[in-house]
């Protein structure tokens, strides 16, 4: 039971940061090619 909420705080931590890294992406890029998305 613990193993399985440690797993899913790591999961939480992931999709955050994936979350930062496409607004990154998405700041960099130019709004038409995200309005694509």
């Amino acid at each position: 039971m613990a193993t399985l909420f440690f797993l899913m705080k790591i999961g939480e931590l992931v999709v955050d940061n994936l979350n930062k890294c496409r607004g990154e992406m998405e700041a960099i890029l130019e709004p038409e090619v995200v309005k694509e998305y």
